[in-house]
């Protein structure tokens, strides 16, 4: 009987221990995926019903912070300023 618990316990552990190391495996291999594609030796996956996208990150970037910077407070009362300056 004494025999059967222990080899139950340790088959129990083992079989934890399976678990963990497939859960870290499997964690380990997602972070390496991420950093792959961050550095830009991996491309990012495409999907079926994706349209393609073609338009530069920087682009991008600039369309963003353009927008607004022409809806600022700052940008308003200089364009005002400019238009004020023209009048006279």
């Amino acid at each position: 009987m004494h025999l059967t618990v222990s080899l139950q316990v340790y088959l129990m552990l083992f079989y934890v221990k399976i678990i963990v190391f497939i859960s870290l495996l499997q964690a380990a291999k997602a972070l390496w995926v991420t950093i792959l594609r961050f550095m830009g030796d991996l491309p990012e996956p495409r999907y079926a019903t994706e349209n393609p996208d073609n338009t530069p990150v920087m682009t991008k970037i600039n369309k963003t912070l353009s927008r607004n910077f022409v809806n600022s407070k700052e940008y308003k009362d200089a364009e005002r300023e400019i238009q004020v300056s023209e009048t006279v």
